[in-house]
């Protein structure tokens, strides 16, 4: 029988680290390529004279406090799964980055099942959603270039003086 912590060696060593590396590289790969293609995305910030309250100050806080703990916890777990054997840490910080995870680790656990009760309700789909989902669907059931061409604007088509809106 083969011990817990030589068995989680065993796959740390011959598959995580592998692989989630190679999965690692992959994944920053594809966002240089990403970037090299589309470059950078630029403002969507309209400089007008009125602004428009979008989030709250405490969603906004909750929303932050959640993505920088995940950023934080993401580096530190890295960089101690995978630092070792790439770059050499000295022990003291090593020891400040399981400190440092051990401290974010709580704060992610109570903000992310806030950020989800704060903004998931804005993301549930509505009756109407719903039903132009399926008229979109039955529209392209026998048309399938209808998904490169989705319109939002309602457009009206006349027939014998009647006329109806179509979404």
């Amino acid at each position: 029988m083969i011990a817990a912590d030589t068995a989680w060696r065993h796959a740390r060593e011959h598959g995580l680290i592998p692989y989630g590396g190679t999965l690692l590289l992959i994944a920053l790969g594809v966002l240089a390529l990403l970037y090299l293609v589309k470059g950078p995305l630029g403002s969507a910030r309209n400089n007008g004279p009125r602004a428009i309250e979008r989030f709250t100050p405490f969603e906004r806080a909750a929303h932050w406090t959640n993505a920088i703990t995940f950023c934080l916890l993401a580096a530190s777990g890295l960089a101690m799964a995978f630092g070792p054997g790439l770059l050499p840490l000295p022990d003291m910080i090593i020891d400040a980055l399981k400190g440092l995870h051990s401290l974010a680790g709580p704060l992610f656990a109570v903000s992310l099942p806030l950020v989800l009760i704060i903004f998931l309700n804005d993301n549930v789909a509505s009756r109407g959603d719903l039903r132009w989902l399926a008229r979109r669907r039955r529209a392209c059931w026998a048309d399938s270039s209808c998904l490169r061409t989705v319109s939002t604007r309602p457009r009206r088509s006349c027939s014998g003086g009647a006329c109806s809106f179509r979404a």
